[in-house]
């Protein structure tokens, strides 16, 4: 008499074993696109207030922040961003000029021991890495790199032109003098 119930996983050769783990990973792999494919995508409109608050919202001054940033020009950049003035049409084609040779991508446009120039496409912005302890100059620096390409300095207000702090500098400046007021607009901007 045959034996009757016989498991059919254990007549398997050694192949069947591997066709079948093989169907077995091709259905999840399958499974998992499908799962991705379907899924809800995410917002791909890129929103400037998004970027905006990442790029310019360090903490603003408590009394254990590295540097404090001057609340009402920090207000001041973000309001200019989410209403940007319209530039006057010689700052407007120094604008293009510089992205234009820029590849129109974001880049590296000036960079010295105390200023790089940025610009960020996705955002739209002009930034100001400030390298130095000494603010003054390395804003001076940047004010007369965009004066050197062209731009007004009602334009670098307009644009506007946003400085920030290097991490390891305002590490320095907090530890050598915890009074700073960091003011990420250029010299006489509002």
């Amino acid at each position: 008499m045959k034996e009757l119930s016989m498991n059919p996983l254990l007549k398997m050769k050694k192949q069947d074993y591997i066709l079948l783990i093989f169907a077995i990973s091709l259905v999840t792999v399958i499974l998992i696109i499908a799962t991705i494919a379907t899924s809800k995508p995410q917002n791909s409109n890129t929103n400037t207030s998004n970027i905006t608050s990442k790029i310019i919202a360090p903490t603003i001054a408590t009394n254990n922040t590295i540097v404090k940033y001057d609340a009402n020009k920090q207000d001041s950049v973000y309001k200019k961003i989410q209403n940007r003035p319209s530039l006057k049409r010689s700052d407007d084609e120094v604008k293009r000029t510089i992205i234009t040779s820029l590849g129109n991508k974001t880049g590296m446009l000036y960079e010295s021991q105390n200023v790089a120039v940025s610009y960020i496409m996705s955002g739209d912005l002009f930034q100001a890495e400030i390298l130095t302890t000494d603010i003054q100059t390395a804003k001076q620096e940047a004010t007369q790199w965009f004066t050197s390409q062209g731009l007004s300095h009602q334009g670098m207000c307009d644009l506007p032109v946003i400085f920030f702090l290097n991490s390891k500098i305002a590490r320095d400046l907090h530890a050598s003098d915890n009074q700073t007021i960091f003011n990420p607009l250029p010299q006489g901007c509002e």
